[in-house]
């Protein structure tokens, strides 16, 4: 009792000093997570420089929070481009000089999600859409405004996946280009510590939010079995493709759409005293049981659990 009392209150509950006054960028916060934890931000008085894949989705972001208490500057940034990424970091070294504060934290929240289906029935283009974004995208806009968060000694935080931890089957694209980005941010880590820099990754599990729309799942499934040789669609059989649509729509069924868990992980990742671990796992709180199931298995049972 007295250790869990120290760790909510001591650990969990701790926060930097001045946290109204710490700058922090999010990027894909035009939506799902990162609009959470925008207007999370906001909330707490802070500098909120919010980057969207659609300028559309700044200005409605700009219009929906402009009476919240902290400042919101919202502007399009495509974390594919580098010019987009350069021009954002010329805009946000420019406001904060006017504003005379420093860039406390960076949320690699931007991500994209494609292929339900087994690697069987992908190419290589797929693999390489999740990386431009998901891994790609998030090492872009960490090289760029990297120098403004080792000159304040903030945070670099990168929202991987439950994928890392229990990899699943129709998921492998988006769960390859997670592995990439926890192994860039697990050695950042180590790089950036003699910096005092803290580099924290967050875990989510399945919620529902526009990355994981049903419609969506579907949509990519149905189109890659249809283009699929029918040699392939012999081998797997009509049953593995009814139950792939069971998997995919008991997964989002099962997943909650209240973000919470996630916007309260990103924030005690940037403004805990003592960040409680360098990794924030969310499994139990977005996941199926199925994922749960995996998770209290032994490795070597995983491959026993039926979809």
């Amino acid at each position: 009792m007295i250790l869990f009392v120290f760790r909510y209150l001591i650990i969990e509950k701790w926060l930097i000093n001045d946290i109204s006054e710490k700058a922090v960028l999010i990027t894909g916060a035009g939506s799902g997570f990162g609009k959470a934890f925008v207007e999370k931000c906001l909330d707490e008085g802070m500098t909120v420089f919010a980057g969207c894949h659609r300028q559309e989705s700044a200005d409605e972001l700009t219009k929906e929070f402009k009476a919240r208490k902290g400042q919101l500057e919202a502007f399009q940034m495509d974390v594919t481009s580098n010019d987009s990424v350069q021009k954002a970091r010329d805009f946000v070294e420019e406001t904060l000089k006017n504003l005379s504060k420093e860039l406390y934290a960076v949320v690699n929240n931007a991500g994209v999600y494609e292929a339900s289906i087994t690697d069987d029935f992908l190419n290589l283009d797929d693999y390489r859409r999740m990386m431009e974004v998901n891994t790609y995208g998030m090492i872009r806009v960490t090289h760029a405004f990297k120098p403004m968060i080792k000159h304040s000694k903030g945070r670099i935080i990168v929202c991987t996946s439950v994928g890392v931890k229990i990899p699943a089957p129709c998921f492998i694209s988006y769960t390859v280009s997670k592995f990439a980005s926890d192994g860039y941010a697990k050695s950042l880590r180590h790089e950036l510590y003699d910096f005092g820099v803290k580099v924290i990754t967050v875990e989510p599990g399945v919620f529902r939010t526009k990355l994981n729309e049903i419609s969506k799942f579907m949509n990519v499934l149905n189109n890659k079995w249809r283009l699929a040789s029918k040699e392939l669609r012999a081998e797997y059989g009509e049953y593995w493709y009814i139950r792939a649509k069971r998997y995919l729509i008991h997964l989002y069924e099962s997943a909650p759409s209240n973000v919470t868990p996630v916007t309260d992980a990103y924030f005690h990742a940037v403004a805990a005293k003592f960040p409680l671990l360098p990794t924030v796992f969310l499994a139990p709180l977005g996941s199926s049981k199925l994922d749960i199931r995996k998770r209290l298995a032994p490795l070597r049972l995983c491959n026993t659990i039926q979809l």
